[in-house]
């Protein structure tokens, strides 16, 4: 018994030192070296938004009816087409009065006045006739003369609705001469409605005819009898 007691002790002691390499190997290892982290790359700035496109304006429809009107305003706005015809109660000075208007007629193509005295517009009351070029139309619409700086206005319709019309009150000037200067801007519209304005001016110098002369009586002093005319014959008349 006490030889095995012994025995086992003996192997308890080799085994317990056959043990101690072991772990003191396992304890000397080592760590392995942990790998450097990356660096971490700085945020790239972000792209500047792109500016937006304008936006295109939208093509005007009425472009080609603008410049036939342009076009055919320098054709017919000339001296030559424009005549001073002065219906009854017309003249020259009515024009020159304070507050007178000329009005272009777009159904006779006539200007006409309107005196200062006027509470409306007398159509008869022509003051300039126009020749047959001024009656023509394009795209449906009929051309008109119209005021050079306020060619439109706004009108109201018997139903109370407004509607943008063609102001035909000419822009004109009574001259020293007796002229009359029109600056002109062509238009047009279908009866009225939808009107189109040009977008150029004409200006044109219209003659009247001088006011007649005021009649002069010439007076005449009869020569004096001499001492030896009829009085000193004895004549009679």
């Amino acid at each position: 018994m006490k030889k095995s007691f012994k025995l086992l002790l003996s192997l308890g002691g080799v085994s317990a030192v056959a043990f101690m390499p072991l772990v003191a190997a396992s304890c000397a290892k080592k760590e392995e070296p942990k790998k450097p982290e990356q660096p971490v790359n700085p945020a790239q700035p972000a792209t500047p938004a792109q500016p937006a496109t304008p936006a295109q304006p939208a093509a005007d429809p009425n472009k080609e009816l603008v410049t036939a009107i342009n076009t055919k305003l320098k054709e017919i706005a000339v001296p030559e087409n424009f005549t001073w015809a002065p219906a009854a109660g017309v003249t020259l000075e009515k024009i020159k009065e304070q507050g007178a208007i000329l009005l272009y007629s777009w159904q006779s193509h006539n200007i006409v006045l309107k005196s200062s005295t006027d509470q409306h517009t007398d159509w008869n009351k022509v003051a300039f006739t126009t020749k047959a070029g001024l009656n023509w139309t394009a795209s449906g619409k009929q051309f008109q003369l119209a005021n050079s700086t306020s060619p439109l206005y706004d009108k109201t319709l018997k139903n109370g609705k407004q509607v943008k019309a063609i102001s035909t009150f000419l822009t004109f000037t009574v001259n020293d001469d007796n002229t009359v200067t029109f600056t002109l801007l062509g238009s047009a519209s279908d009866n009225g409605k939808n009107p189109v304005v040009g977008t150029e001016q004409v200006t044109i110098k219209v003659a009247t005819p001088a006011p007649a002369a005021a009649p002069t009586t010439e007076t005449t002093t009869a020569p004096a009898a001499s001492a030896t005319s009829e009085e000193s014959t004895g004549s009679t008349r």
